[in-house]
C-alpha cells in the first residue's frame, strides 16, 4: 500500500519506445476537445513483466476508485485490454487490432 491507504499505481517499465508525444504543450485531437498532455507507450508483448504490471496498477486504480467513490465506479471503467476493432480500454495489441 502506498501512503493515504491508497494502493500503488506507479510502474517501472523496461525498454520502451515512445509515440504521439505531446510532453511539451497539450494536443486535442479533435476540434472541440480540451488539449492535453499525451503519449503511447510502445512495449515488447513479450516483456511479461512489464504487462504484468501495468495490469496490475490499473486494477490497484480501479480499486481505489472504489474506495473513494463507491462500488458504481467499478462499472464505468473501462477494460484495461481494447478488444480488436473498438475503442474502449487503454491497451491495444498492434498485431491483433486491424487499425494498426
Amino acid at each position: 500500500m502506498a501512503n493515504n491507504g491508497q494502493l500503488s499505481t506507479k510502474v517501472k517499465t523496461g525498454e520502451v519506445r515512445l509515440s504521439y508525444c505531446h510532453l511539451f504543450e497539450p494536443h486535442a485531437f479533435d476540434e472541440g476537445q480540451d488539449a492535453k498532455y499525451s503519449v503511447q507507450i510502445i512495449f515488447d508483448k513479450n516483456d511479461k513483466e512489464t504487462a504484468a504490471a501495468i495490469s496490475q496498477a490499473y486494477k490497484n486504480a480501479k480499486q481505489n476508485g472504489i474506495n473513494k467513490f463507491g462500488q458504481k465506479f467499478g462499472q464505468l471503467v473501462n477494460d484495461l485490454m481494447c478488444k480488436p476493432g473498438d475503442k474502449t480500454g487503454l491497451v491495444r495489441d498492434g498485431d491483433t487490432d486491424p487499425r494498426y
